[in-house]
């Protein structure tokens, strides 16, 4: 039962904070369809909070330190401003009809299937942004902050340097606004992006070892974060560029306990 479980957990998640969404958009105006997106994040946040509390992947991590209160900064503080200012950018080049790639989107494809369209695109820039984070000297200087964690859990996935995280932010959110999407096509993707991108950063135990194949999960994440792999798994919801370019890295989570576990032993 308790394998099961754990095997379940991840398209739980995707049933319970991603489908909603996908089933209702077209009955939802605007402002709904971001209320909804909204209250589907933090609902993902959530649990993503109590299942590291009951089913902890590395036990030894404490998650109430000082840390915590820091992490919160910028996961209550800075990330909602920083998508306020990218918002606002976004509306300033849509109204100042800066000339876009609107013509060549096929806007009259179901949404849902415009949605995974953009996302794989989308998924390209943010490879790139993400690979030069780690490559290149001067974007690393501002990368390495959120490197700074061996460990991840919810709460430090949007702890980065602000300058990082806007350009990571804008890189990853262009291809909408170059293609020029509809807003419904916008909520979905934030949605699924959203929901995925906390699934990316957790410590609970889960196995994702067909969805992975796809989904770049946390089981995937876990070793971007040690330094003997770091070059390896750069997307974010996806590792579909990482099977392109050949930087997908898979191996068992647990070999990274026992190695941290030998060097405490030191």
């Amino acid at each position: 039962m308790g394998r099961f479980f754990h095997h379940a957990i991840y398209p739980l998640f995707l049933l319970l904070f991603v489908v909603p969404i996908f089933l209702f958009y077209d009955r939802l105006n605007v402002t709904e369809l971001q209320q909804l997106s909204l209250i589907l994040i933090i609902g993902s946040m959530l649990t993503a909070f109590i299942l590291e509390i009951y089913l902890p992947f590395d036990r030894r991590f404490k998650m109430f330190t000082k840390q915590f209160i820091f992490d919160s900064y910028f996961t209550f503080i800075q990330l909602p401003l920083i998508s306020l200012v990218i918002d606002i950018v976004g509306t300033y080049l849509r109204n100042a009809q800066f000339p876009m790639l609107g013509f060549l989107w096929p806007h009259h494809w179901n949404p849902i299937a415009q949605t995974f369209a953009i996302l794989i695109i989308a998924e390209l820039f943010y490879y790139i942004y993400h690979y030069l984070g780690h490559t290149s000297d001067f974007v690393w200087r501002i990368h390495k902050y959120h490197h700074q964690y061996a460990t991840v859990y919810w709460n430090n996935s949007a702890t980065f340097h602000v300058l990082d995280i806007f350009l990571s932010a804008f890189f990853y959110l262009s291809p909408l606004l170059i293609f020029s999407v509809s807003p419904q096509v916008q909520y979905l993707f934030v949605t699924l992006s959203g929901v995925t991108g906390i699934l990316i950063h957790v410590n609970f135990r889960h196995s994702t070892v067909f969805i992975n194949k796809l989904f770049n999960t946390s089981e995937l994440h876990r070793w971007h974060h040690q330094s003997e792999s770091m070059y390896n798994n750069f997307g974010k919801v996806l590792c579909i560029w990482d099977w392109v370019f050949k930087t997908r890295f898979e191996k068992d989570n647990d070999e990274m306990l026992k190695v941290d576990h030998a060097h405490a032993q030191k």
